[in-house]
């Protein structure tokens, strides 16, 4: 070919990459929301692991299997991010070495608050959580007054 031309060759493999190209960015715009609400749920989750506790001692100690009983009396608790809403009352429960248990109830009735109060996500804002016998002298006595 002459100087400045090109050939069919060339202009078709020009065409084909132009056009891949172009999809490929107009893909990557299709995904785009999902990307950012990605980033946003990334965000909570560091914020959540970034959040200070309130608990006055933050060292914990592993615990084998508990044997004894577990106990909440006259707790009232509300979640932090929503403080003007009770989820519990005076709310006592007991449950004896040996036994189980079974929470029922419908949707947003308390049955996850409960174990978050027994496995200590939370601390209630009144009352007592009682777990006794994790350990032949063991008793943890989670307590907060108004």
């Amino acid at each position: 070919m002459g100087e400045g031309l090109v050939s069919f060759e060339s202009v078709i493999k020009s065409f084909m990459v132009m056009t891949v190209t172009a999809f490929s960015v107009v893909d990557t715009f299709a995904v785009a929301p999902d990307i950012i609400k990605g980033s946003e749920m990334v965000a909570s989750v560091f914020e959540v692991m970034d959040r200070k506790t309130e608990m006055a001692c933050d060292v914990g100690k592993e615990v084998g299997t508990v044997r004894g009983k577990i106990e909440m009396r006259g707790v009232r608790f509300c979640y932090p991010s929503r403080p003007d809403i009770v989820i519990f009352n005076n709310f006592d429960l007991r449950v004896e070495a040996g036994m189980s248990l079974a929470l029922i109830g419908t949707s947003g009735s308390g049955k996850s608050s409960v174990l978050s109060l027994i496995l200590r996500f939370y601390d209630p804002n009144f009352g007592k959580v009682l777990i006794d016998g994790m350990s032949s002298t063991n008793c943890i006595d989670i307590f907060y007054e108004e």
